[in-house]
């Protein structure tokens, strides 16, 4: 198990890494009310996150006709963004890359398929943040995850009826009289 190193005062200039208590290893301990993650739950954290926004895509496709099509398309391309994640991840889930099937029995209602698909996109972009910053550095994560953040957001309008171009835009900049935007 671990031991703890004594730290030394925060203002100390002979030891400039005083804040951080680390163990027997050399490797700072844990915050005791934080939980671990290893690299293997933050490949499931994505996989399952568009999984399950795609199967909502397809219960919004069958409880919405008219915008049916649009959510069968999304839910191929969060499929194909797993299928993506699985081969980058280079893990054993091959499981995971089968197609998400079509709605048997009675859909979800609207409020649930919306809360699930909603909930999977914040899990995948959760998860992808994750491997981007703690484990890979690996730029390809961060870029799916921006990825699929600006797309979220065209996926808001259409669960609120509205498409993208005629959602509000954030304020804009109010400058000064003389002052030009170039």
């Amino acid at each position: 198990m671990t031991e703890e190193v004594k730290t030394h005062a925060p203002d100390d200039p002979n030891h400039p890494n005083n804040l951080v208590v680390r163990g027997r290893d050399g490797d700072p301990l844990p915050h005791p009310g934080g939980t671990t993650m290893i690299e293997k739950e933050s490949y499931e954290r994505v996989v399952e996150g568009l999984k399950m926004a795609a199967d909502a895509c397809v219960h919004l496709a069958k409880i919405e006709p008219l915008k049916g099509s649009v959510w069968t398309e999304i839910g191929q391309m969060l499929d194909k963004m797993r299928r993506d994640a699985v081969t980058l991840g280079g893990v054993d889930l091959a499981s995971k890359q089968a197609e998400t099937v079509a709605v048997r029995g009675e859909a979800y209602s609207w409020r649930k398929a919306r809360d699930r698909f909603l909930d999977g996109i914040k899990q995948a972009t959760g998860g992808m943040r994750q491997l981007a910053s703690c484990f890979r550095g690996d730029f390809m994560w961060s870029f799916m995850a921006q990825q699929l953040e600006r797309r979220e957001r065209s996926f808001r309008g259409l669960l609120a009826g509205k498409t993208a171009a005629t959602m509000p835009r954030p304020g804009r900049l109010i400058l000064p009289p003389g002052f030009a935007r170039h």
